[in-house]
């Protein structure tokens, strides 16, 4: 018998509700082509969700100098902000229809990410999900970023949720380190259309779409309904 209970869900922003890195990967791949830098995308793609600085680690091995890594990384803010003002930037599929369902079950809804607040905050607003949140805890709102747990630890202290009630949506592995070391339940949502997918094997659950998790919802919590 389901005993457990879920009263919140944290979501993730990049990769998990906004499409975004794949746009993240193309702009890092145009900056290393600019300067006839030979990358392998495979290696590109495995710095999906990881800090800025952890990147810049790793680009260092490829520029052996931190100036122009920094030049690269910015590079690849600029692509990411000429995707978005043409407009080409979209929601993953379901995206809208699982914050809907979460709200018709009465669960609370969270964003822990490590996208500053000020973009953080335009991306929602193009979307039109800023108020589908209860709360939210951008990258600068803590010291560090994931895989550390600050984000996490942060957004449950906001959400008035015991630890054990919430359950955190992720796409990147660094995202899942950093809600398990918050000690929380974590699904990680794949994207099946990458060549290369970052499958954390100690996550609960690994889904294929946003609309999968209806149902892990449902397994945990026998409260929760698909039609509430």
């Amino acid at each position: 018998m389901r005993t457990q209970s879920i009263k919140c869900v944290i979501f993730d922003l990049d990769g998990t509700l906004v499409d975004t890195e794949n746009i993240f990967i193309e702009g890092y791949r145009r900056a290393f082509e600019r300067r006839k830098l030979t990358i392998e995308l495979s290696e590109i793609q495995s710095w999906v969700g990881k800090s800025a600085e952890s990147t810049l680690e790793k680009i260092d091995q490829y520029t052996n100098h931190r100036y122009l890594s920094e030049i690269i990384r910015m590079e690849r803010i600029q692509y990411f902000r000429e995707c978005f003002e043409q407009r080409t930037l979209s929601l993953r599929p379901y995206a809208k229809d699982i914050l809907d369902f979460c709200k018709t079950n009465g669960l609370k809804i969270g964003l822990a990410t490590s996208t500053p607040e000020n973009f953080g905050i335009e991306i929602l607003n193009y979307f039109g999900i800023f108020d589908a949140f209860d709360f939210i805890v951008f990258g600068d709102h803590v010291n560090e970023l994931k895989p550390a747990p600050d984000v996490y630890n942060r957004a449950v202290s906001r959400s008035g949720i015991a630890r054990g009630s919430c359950l955190a949506v992720e796409d990147s592995e660094s995202g899942v380190d950093s809600a398990l070391a918050a000690k929380l339940k974590v699904v990680q949502v794949v994207d099946m259309s990458r060549d290369f997918m970052n499958i954390h094997k100690n996550a609960m659950k690994h889904l294929t779409s946003l609309d999968q998790l209806k149902l892990v919802l449902m397994e945990i919590d026998s409260n929760i309904k698909i039609f509430a």
